[in-house]
C-alpha cells in the first residue's frame, strides 16, 4: 500500500512531497508544492489549522484525522519535524495513507499501526544533532531491538559497530545520515554490516534523504530507511567463492588444496563452523582427514581412521546411511556414545556430516561442521553445506578422472617404452646376424675370389672378365651390407649418444650425395627409448630426402627447452602435394611419414610436415622429455 509524505511548513503549506503522494491526491509534485493542506484535503475538520499548530507547539503527533480526495478516504497523521539545533522546528510531518476500504471501521490506530508495521522498509528519523528520534517496526525487527532500544540514542550508538562491504571497519562519520545531515547530500543503496544480538552479521542497504524546511541551506534531520540484504549478500558471496573453486577445479589444482579452500569456505558462511573433509577408504571401513585446515591436530589424530558404522559419530553414520547427519547435542545422543568424551576434551558439542555421493553410487567422502554449542542446521547452513558437497563432488570426480587418465598415460608410456625396447633388441638381433653370418661369408667370398686373381697373376693365366665383375661386386654388397647394419643398429647412438649418432648419419648423407648439410644440435644425453625414437625419426625424414627430394641442401635442428624436445627436418628439394599424401590410396610413398607421426603420437608428440611442388619440405616434430 502506499504512504504519501510531506514537510508543511508554519503556514500549513507542502514544501516536499514524494510520488507516493501525488498519486493519492491525483495531483502532480509540482501542483502540491506551496498548497496549502487544507485546500489538499477536502473534508478536513475545521479546527485543523488549530490542531496542527498544536503539534507544532506541543511536539505531540496526532495521529487518526480523514479527509476525502477523488472519491478515496486517506487518513492523515500529524508528526512534528525533529528540532534543529535544540530549537523546535516549524513545521510538521505528514502521513498520508489510503483508507478507504477502512473507513467505515474508523481506520483505528491499531489498524494504521499494522500497517506501518507490515512495510518491510525499516525507516528512522534522525535530528539535527544525529539523535534517533522515532522508528517503525520494521526497523525494530531488523535491527533486533525494541523501540526503546533505538529512540534517544545518538544515531553513531546504534551502529557505532558498523564495517564497509569489504569488511573493514567503517567510521561514524561515514554513516550516510550522519553525512547528509553534514552536507546535505542524498545516500542510496550505501551497504553496511552491523552486529546483531546474536553476534550474526546483518547487512543493511541504507538510503538517507535530507529533512529541510523553506529556506533552510542545512538539514534540520534526516530520513534514514533501510532494508536488510543479508540474505542477497550472503548468496552473492557464497556464488563468488563458488567460482573461485570452480576454477580451481577447472584449472587442476591439486584436490588437497581445492578441499582445504573449501572447507575454509564453509566455515566462512556457517558462523562458529570448524570444517573437515574426511576421505573414505577404498574398502569404505574406515575414515582419514583429507582437509581440516582449523581442527586441532590432536583430534585429526584420533579420529584417523574410524570405522565406518551405523553409530560411528557423525562421519561414521552419515557415510554408512548414505545421507546426512545433523547430531544437535553430542553430549546426549548415543551416535556419539563412543566419542562424547574425545569431543568435550576438544571443545566441540555438535557435529553435522553430509556425505559426497559419487556419480557411480560409491561415497569417497564425507564433509564435517563442528561446533562449539549444541545447535540445529538453519536453512543457510543446510544450502552452504549442500553447495560444499556439491562442489567436493566434481572436484573428487575430476580427480579420478585425471588419475584414470596418468594411469592410462603411464600405461601408454609403458607400451611405447616395450615396443621401442623390442624394436631395438630386434634390430640388435638382425645387425648381430648381418655381423655374424652374412658379411662374413660376404667377406669369405671376397678373400676367396682375391686368392684365385693373385694365382691367376701369378701363374700368367688370363684373369676372366666375369670373374673380376664378380668381385666388384661381392666388395659393393659387403660395403652396403655393412652400412645397412649400421643404419639398423647405430654403434655411437648407443655410446656417445643421439648427438653424435645424428652427427654421423649426417655426414655419411653428405659423403654420398655431394649436398650441403646444416646441423644444430643442443641436446643431453636422454633416455635410451627417446633417443632411440628421435634417431630412427631423423633417419626416416633424412632417407625420404635422399630418395625423392634431390635436395642440394638439407637442414637439421634438434633442440631442448622447458622440458620438450623440438626437432626440425628441411631441404630444398622437389618438395609434394600433402593434401594428396594424406589419401594413401593416392600416394602409397608416404605410408614412411604416416608411421613416423603415428610413433610420435604414442609417445606424446606431435608431427607436422610442410611441402609444396618445386619448394622443398620441412618436417618438424616435438616430444616431452619427461
Amino acid at each position: 500500500m502506499p504512504v504519501g509524505c510531506a514537510v508543511v511548513d508554519r503556514d500549513l503549506r507542502l514544501t516536499r512531497t514524494n510520488a507516493a503522494l501525488a498519486a493519492l491526491t491525483g495531483r502532480s509534485s509540482w501542483e502540491l508544492l506551496g498548497a496549502q493542506v487544507t485546500e489538499v484535503f477536502a473534508g478536513l475538520a475545521p479546527d485543523t489549522p488549530s490542531l496542527c499548530h498544536r503539534v507544532m507547539e506541543t511536539r505531540t503527533a496526532i495521529v487518526g484525522m480523514f479527509a476525502a480526495v477523488g472519491g478515496r478516504a486517506l487518513r492523515i497523521d500529524y508528526h512534528p519535524l525533529p528540532a534543529t539545533n535544540g530549537t523546535p522546528s516549524d513545521g510538521l510531518w505528514i502521513v498520508v495513507s489510503d483508507a478507504t476500504v477502512h473507513h467505515a471501521l474508523t481506520a483505528s490506530e491499531a489498524r494504521y499501526q499494522s500497517v506501518v508495521s507490515a512495510m518491510a522498509e525499516g525507516v528512522i528519523l534522525v535530528d539535527a544533532e544525529a539523535r534517533i528520534t522515532a522508528c517503525n517496526a520494521s526497523a525494530e525487527r531488523i535491527l533486533g531491538l525494541d523501540q526503546d532500544e533505538i529512540v534517544g540514542r545518538l544515531l553513531a550508538d546504534s551502529l557505532s559497530a558498523a564495517v564497509r562491504a569489504d569488511g573493514t571497519p567503517a567510521p561514524p562519520d561515514e554513516l550516510p545520515a550522519v553525512d547528509t545531515l553534514r552536507t546535505g547530500r542524498a545516500h542510496n543503496d550505501v551497504v553496511r554490516g552491523v552486529r546483531g544480538r546474536d553476534g550474526r552479521m546483518v547487512w543493511l542497504s541504507l538510503n538517507s534523504q535530507p529533512l529541510l524546511a523553506a529556506g533552510e541551506s542545512r538539514p534540520h534531520g534526516v530520513a534514514l530507511s533501510f532494508t536488510d540484504v543479508t540474505e542477497r549478500r550472503t548468496a552473492e558471496r557464497l556464488a563468488s567463492s563458488e567460482m573461485r573453486l570452480l576454477e580451481m577445479v577447472a584449472t587442476e589444482t591439486p584436490l588437497p588444496a581445492i578441499l582445504r579452500r573449501l572447507a575454509l569456505l564453509v566455515e566462512d558462511h556457517c558462523q562458529g563452523a570448524v570444517c573437515a573433509v574426511m576421505r573414505v577408504s577404498e574398502d569404505g571401513a574406515h575414515l582419514h582427514p583429507l582437509a581440516a585446515p582449523s581442527l586441532p591436530v590432536g583430534y585429526l589424530a584420533a579420529i584417523d581412521g574410524v570405522a565406518v558404522g551405523a553409530r560411528e559419530g557423525s562421519c561414521g553414520t552419515a557415510v554408512h546411511r548414505r545421507e546426512p547427519v545433523y547430531v544437535v547435542d553430542i553430549a546426549t545422543d548415543p551416535l556419539w556414545a563412543g566419542f562424547a568424551e574425545l569431543a568435550r576434551e576438544h571443545g566441540f558439542a555438535a557435529c553435522w556430516s553430509a556425505p559426497v555421493v559419487a556419480a557411480d553410487g560409491s561415497v569417497p567422502a564425507t564433509i564435517a561442521l563442528y561446533f562449539s554449542e549444541p545447535r540445529a542446521p538453519a536453512d543457510a547452513d543446510i544450502r552452504v553445506t549442500e553447495l560444499a558437497v556439491s562442489i567436493a563432488r566434481l572436484a573428487i570426480e575430476r580427480e579420478r578422472a585425471r588419475e584414470a587418465l596418468r594411469e592410462s598415460e603411464r600405461k601408454r608410456v609403458d607400451v611405447l617404452a616395450r615396443m621401442l625396447r623390442a624394436e631395438d633388441e630386434e634390430r640388435a638381433r638382425i645387425a648381430a646376424d648381418l655381423h655374424d653370418d652374412t658379411i662374413q661369408v660376404l667377406a669369405g667370398s671376397l678373400l676367396s675370389i682375391d686368392r684365385v686373381l693373385r694365382a691367376a697373376r701369378t701363374n700368367g693365366t688370363g684373369v676372366p672378365t666375369a670373374l673380376t665383375d664378380a668381385r666388384m661386386l661381392l666388395s659393393s654388397t659387403l660395403d652396403r651390407t655393412r652400412r645397412l647394419m649400421f643404419e639398423i643398429r647405430p654403434p655411437l647412438l648407443e655410446s656417445h649418444g643421439l648427438g653424435h649418432a645424428v652427427g654421423e648419419l649426417l655426414d655419411q648423407t653428405r659423403r654420398d650425395m655431394g649436398i650441403q648439410v646444416a646441423v644444430t644440435i643442443d641436446l643431453a644425453r636422454l633416455s635410451p627409448s627417446i633417443e632411440s625414437l628421435v634417431y630412427r625419426t631423423v633417419q626416416e625424414l633424412v632417407a625420404n630426402a635422399r630418395k625423392h627430394a634431390h635436395a642440394t641442401r638439407l637442414e637439421v635442428s634438434l633442440t631442448a627447452a622447458n622440458g620438450r624436445l623440438q626437432g626440425l627436418v628441411g631441404d630444398d628439394g622437389s618438395g609434394f602435394d600433402t593434401t594428396r599424401a594424406r589419401d594413401r590410396s593416392l600416394m602409397r610413398l608416404h605410408l614412411g611419414l604416416q608411421a613416423v607421426a603415428e610413433r610420435l603420437r604414442l609417445a606424446g608428440g606431435d608431427f607436422s610436415i610442410e611441402s609444396r611442388p618445386g619448394l622443398g619440405t620441412t618436417a618438424r616434430f616435438g616430444l616431452p622429455l619427461d
